[in-house]
């Protein structure tokens, strides 16, 4: 179930980029653009399957890390959030530097970046087991044998004559 949820909060940051993308294109009249300086001489123009790319490969991306910390440290949750805010900060520097844009096209891919993150971000994070889940089922468990929660469970090995 987490995987599906997973799947589809990538999935909704993609639309919700896909979605800005449109009003300013379509509705704004805005003809995105990449700044000069960052990926090319030249301002590159952005289109939907840039913005899908974008939006599907690097929230992937912000998965596997997640996967990778849930295995190997103790509070991977808080690390990753730590970890994922930081990278929608530093994304939000594409947008910012370079030259040849208006400010309302940087405005705008700021939206873009900002939308996918807050989505994606939120559903990661809420999908990954915190520590009070992780000792709910310590608890649980050891109130199914009889123990109080944060009792070390004692052997039950006992020979029936």
């Amino acid at each position: 179930m987490t995987t599906l949820v997973r799947i589809l909060g990538i999935v909704a940051g993609l639309l919700a980029a896909e979605a800005v993308w449109l009003v300013a294109e379509g509705a704004l009249a805005i003809h995105l653009q990449a700044p000069a300086g960052t990926l090319a001489a030249e301002p590159v123009a952005i289109t939907p399957l840039s913005v899908a790319l974008a939006a599907a490969v690097l929230p992937l991306i912000g998965w596997i890390v997640l996967i990778g910390l849930e295995r190997l440290a103790q509070h991977a949750r808080s690390i990753w959030l730590v970890l994922a805010l930081f990278a929608l900060a530093a994304s939000l520097a594409t947008p910012l530097s370079g030259s040849g844009v208006s400010e309302a096209n940087r405005i705008v891919l700021m939206l873009m970046h900002l939308a996918v993150g807050a989505i994606v971000i939120a559903v990661l994070y809420r999908t990954s087991p915190g520590r009070s889940a992780r000792s709910a089922v310590g608890s649980a468990s050891a109130a199914a044998h009889g123990a109080a929660p944060g009792t070390p469970r004692k052997s039950r090995n006992v020979l029936h004559a």
